[in-house]
């Protein structure tokens, strides 16, 4: 039972931290990874990374390489929510 009860709990969790991913990018359409993860605190930057890679491979995000090392996380065009 304590097993799915952490399971719920991530789920909630992961659910809010998707919320405000999507309200970050819909106010600036283009991010960068640095200044999305000041903007998901108190979350730890693994957990935002992680939501990223999720949202990316699910086609509503798209991370972007920059010339530099960076990265940038875009809204894909065609999932905007």
């Amino acid at each position: 039972m304590e097993a799915k009860q952490d399971s719920v709990q991530t789920c909630i969790h992961n659910t809010e931290l998707t919320y405000r991913v999507f309200g970050l990018m819909r106010s600036k359409k283009e991010c960068d990874l640095e200044d999305l993860m000041q903007g998901c605190e108190p979350y730890p930057w693994e957990e935002v990374l992680a939501e990223v890679v999720r949202l990316s491979r699910m086609g509503d995000l798209r991370i972007v390489y920059k010339p530099g090392g960076e990265y940038t996380i875009r809204l894909c065009p065609t999932r905007r929510r």
